[in-house]
């Protein structure tokens, strides 16, 4: 537990100056004249304790249980305090710390306590049972670890949950919740619901018979104690922190307040309905302050009283201003809150607020103050109160009783309130309830005591109300209701053979609870619940070893209950043994033969003697048999009983009395010919030309141990995986130019045969490189190697051994200790990848080289390494002082999105240099009607080195980004400025790998600069053959002006006849006395 705040002294001191201070303020304000008793209540000093409480009880006697703790002070020192007499008595010890324990009250009394200290966030495994009558306490069995703050919950049928608490300071909090069983007095785990909870969690029974966690965390949840547990969420709360230290109260049957609470401190309250169907919360009327280490009561009238904390950030910061001394009254009818008069003591962590049974409020401690201080609601300045002159000690739940009294007349409600037991801000045994059922009878009134699984049993002040003003409590016991009567209407079975075996009797009737027993001639038998309206009994071989009739019966226990009249069970006379089985005699069998590897047949065995229990034997092993006659038995033969060629032998078994083996019938199992096999798919079912070997995965039926893959009709080296899978090595000679592959399945004789072929397709390869956009780790270098990227496809490789560092890109960055490093290429789309050719660049002193080396491929997002790699030469993953040495990384086709070779950077600055980087893979096909052919080319212009203010990356033409007209921004365009000149010509275009066929271009001109960026003659031009030739039927959509009209990035269609060619260009004369052209995007379509 957190240390004391201060000393003892320390906290004297403070109370005088606060008190002082109060008065001083009271004086002073007019608004304390207009407070009243009648309106605010009433604050009095009470007794001061020879301690601060931290743990506190109202007992069934109407006394107050207390001990204490914190500071170095032991929890095993109880008194009790008699609120008649003021005297505090001391009572027997437990004989362990209970300081910071979790309790309740059981059923009868009794206050079950468990958990306890060693230090802080350490706690005991101890529990014990504190009987106040005898004033005597009973150890229980330990928990199964320590509980520091644990919160204990009595359930409906007495037993006892704990929940949470810390275990040490390395364990931390105990998440496995505890049952104690009353009736054993054993501790049952939740081993399903291990959970870890805050400390001293708010728990509540709820109608629907679980444990509802409200606070302090977000989420709140129910508990399902049965069997091993379960939880399940309900939802979060509104308020959406931490309520740590704010009141949490149930002020009807299911309906819970949550109050105060949280860092820095909420004023904040919501309401929760579990009777809802769906429950969920929702906030309320906030209180006046904020408040943490408050204390929420609820009161007799069914409103909620709150008291004490502070209004400081902090786990209880009681600095000057900070601790809240004036009351409030929350009403669940308006859900607002109302403030009462102001306390004169701090009421802090450790704190305490108890409902008496006259009806007051008994507030306590904090750390340091012994000082009690008792409020009185504004109900006790509302008139006279009633008065209660007998109640019955205990009724059962449900029950209709008499309460006497001299105001019958007058009375307008009957609360019932739980003993509170309380610490650290949290009640934990709450129970409210108001009986609406009230009739006058002579001298009082007949009211109905509560029958909910929210309102445990247990002892309740009960409280009678006239027009909101209290009685003063009477202590009564909330038992369990009668028992009803049981009534038996059938037994199934209703009779037994005489020694038979033990069965399972279901007993059916009426008004049968979980604590019936079904008696066998009057002596109860083990029983198990299954509805109102069966039980099931367990009846031993004993039961009806002899013939005769068994009276069965029902019994119900007290309170109520007793025992139903009785059915009668037959226990009939054993009838004579059978005579015995002959020995079966087996003439023939069919079939009686079948070829090896066939599939699973009926035997159909005929001969004489057969009867229902004759069994047809396979090499002696049964199988499943079927009686048709005396004569003819049908068995069913799996097809693993013929897979292999030989014989079989076969008989029919006909068991006990009697009975025995007939003679043996061969069954000839023949060698069978092998299946035709069918070839149902590939995989792969296609490869890249030029590709390594690989391995050809083959699907179908009828595969054999010899089957054969063909290719092209030749056999291929073949592995029998299983019947409908076979593999095959395809040697990389087989796909070593582009084309149609015919792969089929062959198996030998006897029978066998070729299956049907599949296409398995050789896709001619190419050069991906200039494709895809590179991608690279590292894509701002600050070495001595080129800054642009693209030079790592530009074609160019240097020879071996070359110092030119200008012609490759490295990554150094700084000096670093890079895990790893990387460059490559990603694609629009998927593409088939087979072969990279990587020209290492120069080796420098502190890296440029890789000291491991893969190549990886993405797929839905993740990079994968490929197959069946091969790097030709070796690569040295070293510094062996050779730069610009060019090596092929061949590997399995694979497809995906991008490629990357992958390593880690050597040297002592962990980096990589790259001259030329090409990817080599599946071509594309020939583009669809209307495809845009842009990204398929390769960008070529006249001039390639230009000096003007735009961009130097040619590629920008096709980066699919077109600014909006009239943009001023060159460095989105490519022009062609390179010095004043008078060219003749100037022109721009793509091209491809293979001819193409346009019919479309889409230019977007760039920038106009005064001296140049136009053609002032624009046409369209294809290559044939070498050469270029103009397009026909060309229109221009708008038209092109062939001057400066000082607009910039105009975008203009120019559609033509579709005509074939390798290559497109825009071409004309430059315009302006520089002679360039500008161009922002320039799209190539197809049709």
């Amino acid at each position: 537990m957190r240390p004391i705040m201060r000393n003892l002294a320390a906290a004297s001191s403070y109370r005088m100056l606060l008190q002082v201070a109060l008065l001083l303020c009271a004086l002073a304000s007019p608004l304390s004249w207009a407070q009243t008793p009648q309106t605010s209540g009433q604050w009095q000093l009470g007794p001061n304790f020879p301690f601060f409480p931290v743990h506190m009880h109202v007992l069934p006697d109407s006394t107050v249980m207390m001990w204490p703790g914190d500071g170095g002070v032991s929890g095993d020192d109880p008194r009790v305090w008699n609120p008649g007499s003021g005297i505090v008595t001391s009572v027997s010890r437990v004989g362990y710390d209970t300081f910071c324990s979790g309790h309740s009250f059981l059923p009868d009394g009794r206050l079950f306590v468990a958990g306890g200290h060693i230090s802080n966030n350490v706690g005991l495994p101890d529990a014990a049972i504190y009987n106040p009558v005898s004033n005597t306490w009973l150890r229980q069995p330990d928990m199964n670890l320590g509980r520091w703050y644990p919160t204990t919950t009595t359930l409906p049928n007495g037993d006892v949950l704990v929940v949470a608490g810390d275990v040490d300071l390395s364990t931390g909090t105990n998440p496995l919740p505890q049952v104690w069983q009353s009736d054993s007095g054993t501790w049952r785990n939740l081993t399903s619901a291990q959970i870890s909870l805050t400390m001293y969690p708010s728990m509540f029974l709820a109608p629907n018979g679980s444990v509802f966690n409200a606070a302090p965390g977000t989420l709140t949840r129910y508990l399902n104690t049965a069997g091993a547990g379960a939880w399940s969420s309900v939802g979060n709360r509104t308020f959406n922190a931490l309520r740590d230290y704010g009141g949490a109260v149930m002020y009807e049957p299911g309906k819970i307040l949550l109050a105060g609470g949280g860092d820095p401190p909420t004023a904040t309250s919501e309401v929760i309905d579990l009777n809802a169907t769906t429950p969920s919360w929702r906030a309320v009327g906030s209180m006046a302050t904020a408040r943490r280490q408050m204390n929420a009561t609820m009161l007799p009238n069914g409103t909620v009283f709150a008291s004490g904390g502070t209004r400081g950030a902090g786990f209880s910061n009681s600095d000057p201003g900070m601790p809240v001394l004036s009351a409030e009254i929350w009403n669940p009818a308006t859900e607002a809150w109302s403030t009462m008069a102001s306390a004169t003591v701090p009421r802090l962590y450790h704190s305490i607020a108890m409902l008496l049974p006259d009806a007051r409020i008994l507030v306590t401690g904090g750390n340091g103050y012994t000082q009690t201080e008792i409020f009185s609601p504004p109900y006790l300045f509302a008139g006279a109160r009633p008065s209660i002159s007998s109640t019955p000690a205990t009724v059962g739940k449900g029950q209709t009783f008499f309460v006497g009294t001299p105001d019958a007349t007058g009375i307008t409600g009957v609360t019932w309130i739980a003993l509170p037991s309380l610490t650290h801000t949290n009640n934990m045994n709450q129970g409210f309830f108001r009986s609406t059922s009230i009739t006058q009878a002579t001298g009082g009134i007949n009211i109905v005591a509560p029958n909910n699984v929210a309102v445990p049993s247990g002892y309740y002040m009960l409280f009678l109300l006239r027009n909101g003003v209290p009685s003063t409590a009477k202590m009564i016991q909330l038992g369990a209701p009668n028992n009803p009567m049981p009534s038996v209407s059938s037994l199934t079975p209703s009779s037994a053979t005489a020694g038979g075996p033990a069965f399972s009797l279901s007993v059916n009737g009426s008004n049968f609870i979980s604590a019936s027993r079904v008696r066998w001639n009057g002596v109860d038998r083990p029983t198990t619940m299954v509805s109102a309206t069966q039980l099931t009994a367990a009846i031993s071989a004993s039961d009806i070893a002899a013939a005769g009739t068994a009276q069965v019966s029902v019994f119900n226990p007290a309170p109520g209950g007793g025992t139903s009249l009785a059915l009668a069970f037959a226990i009939n006379a054993a009838p004579p043994p059978p005579p015995p089985n002959p020995v079966p005699a087996l003439a023939s069998i069919a079939p009686s033969s079948a070829a090896a590897g066939g599939g699973a047949f009926t035997l159909t065995a005929t001969g004489t003697n057969f009867v229902l229990g004759s069994q047809v034997r396979w090499n002696g092993a049964a199988r499943s048999t079927t009686f048709v006659s005396a004569t003819q038995l049908t068995a069913a033969i799996p097809a693993s009983d013929v897979q292999a060629a030989g014989t079989a032998q076969v008989s029919v078994f006909s068991p006990t009395p009697g009975g025995g083996t007939s003679a043996i019938q061969n069954f000839t199992i023949t060698a069978a010919g092998n299946p035709v096999p069918a070839l149902s798919s590939l995989t792969p079912a296609d490869t890249v030309a030029g590709g390594s070997g690989f391995t050809l995965t083959v699907n179908g039926a009828n595969f054999v141990t010899g089957s054969r893959v063909r290719w092209n009709g030749a056999d291929r080296v073949t592995t029998f995986v299983s019947a409908t899978q076979i593999r095959a090595a395809i040697p990389a000679t087989d796909i070593a130019t582009a084309g149609t592959a015919q792969v089929g399945v062959f198996n030998p004789t006897p029978g066998g045969g070729t299956s049907a072929v599949q296409s398995f397709t050789i896709a001619p390869a190419q050069n991906l490189s200039a494709l895809g956009t590179v991608i690279a780790r590292v894509t701002a270098p600050q070495g001595g190697g080129s800054r642009n990227i693209q030079i790592i496809r530009d074609g160019v490789m240097p020879p071996v051994g070359s110092t030119d560092s200008a012609r490759q890109y490295d990554t150094w960055d700084g000096a670093n200790t890079a895990a790893d490093d990387w460059i490559g290429y990603q694609y629009a789309s998927a593409r088939t990848f087979n072969r990279v050719v990587f020209q290492e660049g120069g080796h420098f002193p502190d890296g440029g080289w890789f000291t491991s080396l893969t190549v990886q491929v993405r797929q839905g997002g993740n990079w994968v390494n490929v197959a069946g790699l091969a790097v030709t030469p070796a690569y040295p993953a070293s510094n062996n002082n050779i730069s610009y040495e060019t090596y092929t990384l061949q590997f399995n086709a694979i497809s995906g999105d991008a490629i990357r070779i992958y390593g880690n950077p050597g040297g002592s600055a962990d980096f990589i240099s790259v001259a030329e980087l090409q990817v080599h893979g599946a071509g594309d096909p020939p583009p669809p009607p209307g495809q845009n052919l842009t990204a398929l080319g390769t960008v070529i212009a006249k001039i390639t080195a230009p000096l003007g203010g735009g961009s130097r990356n040619i590629q920008i033409i096709r980066d699919g980004v077109m600014p909006p007209v009239g943009s001023t921004d060159s460095a989105l365009q490519y022009d062609t400025w390179d010095g004043a000149n008078t060219a003749a010509d100037d022109w721009i275009g793509y091209q491809y790998a293979s001819a193409q066929t346009f019919n479309r271009v889409v230019f977007q001109e760039g920038k106009h600069f005064p001296d140049g960026g136009w053609f002032t003659s624009l046409t369209v031009q294809v290559r044939q053959g070498g050469n270029w030739v103009n397009v026909s039927g060309l229109a221009v959509t708008p038209a092109y002006p062939a001057s400066n009209n000082n607009t910039s990035f105009e975008t203009y269609t120019l559609q033509f006849t579709p005509v074939s060619g390798d290559a497109i260009r825009i071409f004309g004369v430059p315009g302006g006395s520089a002679a360039f052209i500008t161009v922002g995007e320039l799209q190539i379509f197809g049709p």
